[in-house]
């Protein structure tokens, strides 16, 4: 069986935030227990990366063991924070492993940001950032953009390469319960990745954006980068890798419904469901993919979002709605 490219772990629902973009987190998790042995479980799967997320993951006590579990298989590991809660000698235990800590810093300005992070502070986030870095923990700065502060990505970029942070990953906003309200238009998002786009290729700073579209639509020729949340070059990995949720439900991708739960059954056996599931290896097969995006010369490049175009049509298969090739051909 073919091993995971990555697996999500929304490792607790436990959260000290309240962040109008966010997806939404199972209103129960997993006990201490079958926490510990699911980590077990995903380090025997031999996935090629591991993210654990929240919630707010430093949140939750059992993070080191579940980081020594994972990442002391010689699994790299990479925990996502708000950056308010990280504590240092968790990481101080964890130093000697492939674990590192990846930063959400959404808006530059502060009263933007408070309205995006409420409860939280910017300039104690940077802290954060530079205490991190400075002890060699630092994976990257990560930027959701919506159309709350889609101006703020671009200034938020700008610092972290000032301030010395090892790289960037901007991620759009993806299908969650505010999604249409807060959503970017295609305009948009065209008009930041040109400005992204831009900026890397003016300044040489590494930065990724989760859109499997930007490196053949704006990349410039320059390659597919590589950043805390996929694996270079991979396009889409939907069905390629899984997401599980603090309470064990399993799912084809990080924002797509749950199709299996490991609550009280093996992750092996989850992740063969997902392997062979026809909707599921439908979605994965490029070739089979419908409207521009099934004869496009780069969907094996690239493959589109399935989660937007199923958010958009109620079909995996179907044309990404946000790639600029497709509305070219409407």
């Amino acid at each position: 069986m073919e091993r995971p490219l990555l697996i999500d772990w929304s490792f607790t629902s436990r959260c000290n935030l309240a962040c109008p973009f966010c997806r939404g987190y199972a209103t129960v998790e997993l006990d201490r227990q079958r926490t510990v042995t699911l980590a077990a479980e995903i380090a025997a799967l031999r996935p090629e990366r591991v993210m654990v997320e929240g919630g707010e993951p430093f949140l939750r006590a059992e993070l080191p063991e579940v980081a020594e579990l994972i990442a002391g298989a010689g699994i790299p590991l990479t925990i996502f924070s708000n950056g308010t809660a990280v504590r240092f000698e968790w990481l101080a235990r964890l130093r000697n492993l492939p674990v590192d800590v990846a930063v959400s810093i959404d808006a530059d300005d502060e009263s933007v940001y408070r309205q995006v992070r409420p409860g939280a502070d910017l300039a104690t986030v940077w802290q954060t950032v530079h205490r991190l870095q400075e002890s060699g923990s630092l994976s990257g700065i990560v930027i959701t953009a919506s159309a709350l502060n889609v101006a703020e990505v671009l200034p938020v970029l700008q610092r972290a390469r000032a301030r010395g942070a090892p790289g960037a990953t901007v991620i759009p906003i993806k299908p969650c319960p505010s999604y249409q309200q807060l959503r970017l238009t295609a305009g948009q998002k065209a008009g930041l990745y040109r400005q992204i786009a831009s900026y890397r290729e003016d300044t040489g700073y590494p930065i990724f954006v989760d859109e499997p579209f930007f490196e053949p639509c704006f990349g410039g020729g320059q390659g597919d980068a590589q950043g805390s949340v996929a694996a270079a070059g991979a396009g889409c990995i939907f069905g390629r890798y899984l997401f599980l949720g603090a309470d064990g439900s399993v799912s084809p991708c990080t924002f797509a419904d749950s199709v299996a739960s490991v609550a009280r059954s093996p992750l092996a056996a989850a992740w063969q469901a997902i392997s062979v599931d026809p909707e599921i290896v439908r979605a994965r097969d490029r070739s089979q993919l419908g409207g521009h995006c099934g004869v496009c010369p780069d969907r094996a490049r690239c493959g589109g979002c399935r989660v937007v175009s199923a958010a958009a049509s109620g079909d995996w298969g179907a044309a990404d709605p946000n790639c600029p090739r497709n509305q070219a051909e409407e």
